[in-house]
């Protein structure tokens, strides 16, 4: 017991312990290291994340191709979707895309199909194969492509294809180097297509394309504009001479003989002059003869 100075009335002295639990300061160095800690790993893992779906990717790609080979090899043609190499048996089911999780869409209607698909692509690169720097270009290819056909009776067959994708670019390699001003640039493209077969032997088409992007004075620096802006059409007719209802030679021979015409309208930038030193967008095009084949 004490006696109070002020009152002169007793009172009750008690002993009291601090109560357990965290500083403030305590908190604030344990939620620090979390967050260091946080800030390292979480970038590796999204990097294993992200190998590990390029990969799954890559292997997709790689058997599909293989099989849309042994299908034309097979059946004189190719297929006029993955549902049917899935239908023929050339495989269980389509893949799931890695990155959405899903696959394409696609409607039957009867003569008429319609197809709405995604796809990406994360590669890192060495431009060059220059490995000096340590460093690499990251890309980010983002895409959707979409398709029309009409095959009526299998005599007169109408397609349509649209496709657009957008990239993005980390260029810490290149910029390294000094083959670009800035690093993070980015590229926009879409094609479009419309064409005409008949009895899948005889066809034609006509397309257009356009690509934009951000302007570089190094990284574009033949261009007068520093820019990668290009656009025009590409047509071309073509005849696969063994892929009707009943190929003389059989259906294990496919076979297409093409021309095809590329016309510039703009290229880097510009229409007219695009280098400075007085060459046209139209310089750039191109007519190709080709021939296609599998067995």
């Amino acid at each position: 017991m004490g006696r109070s100075t002020v009152t002169g009335k007793a009172q009750r002295t008690e002993n009291r312990l601090p109560a357990a639990g965290f500083t403030l300061l305590e908190l604030m160095i344990v939620i620090s290291v979390i967050i260091i800690l946080a800030a390292i790993t979480l970038p590796q893992y999204q990097k294993t994340i992200m190998a590990t779906r390029e990969a799954v990717l890559r292997d997709d790609l790689r058997k599909m191709r293989s099989l849309i080979d042994q299908f034309a090899a097979d059946k004189g043609r190719l297929p006029q979707s993955l549902d049917e190499l899935v239908s023929a048996g050339y495989m269980r089911e389509v893949p799931q895309d890695p990155f959405t999780g899903k696959k394409e869409w696609q409607q039957d209607m009867g003569d008429q199909n319609f197809e709405l698909g995604t796809f990406g692509l994360f590669p890192k690169l060495f431009p060059g194969r220059d490995r000096s720097t340590g460093r690499t270009d990251s890309y980010a290819d983002f895409g959707i492509d979409g398709s029309y056909q009409y095959t009526g009776d299998g005599e007169n067959i109408f397609t349509a294809n649209a496709r657009y994708i957008h990239e993005s670019q980390s260029l810490d390699a290149t910029q390294a180097l000094g083959g670009a001003l800035s690093r993070d640039l980015n590229l926009d493209e879409l094609n479009v297509n419309a064409s005409y077969y008949y009895e899948n032997t005889v066809g034609f088409s006509a397309g257009a394309f356009s690509v934009t992007g951000k302007s570089d004075p190094l990284l574009f620096a033949d261009s007068r504009t520093f820019s990668p802006d290009s656009s025009g059409f590409i047509f071309q007719t073509d005849v696969t001479p063994f892929g009707g209802n009943d190929p003389p030679l059989g259906t294990r021979i496919n076979l297409r003989v093409g021309l095809q015409y590329v016309v510039f309208t703009k290229f880097n930038g510009a229409g007219s002059n695009f280098d400075g030193q007085g060459h046209n967008a139209s310089d750039n095009n191109t007519l190709r003869l080709f021939l296609w084949t599998a067995f």
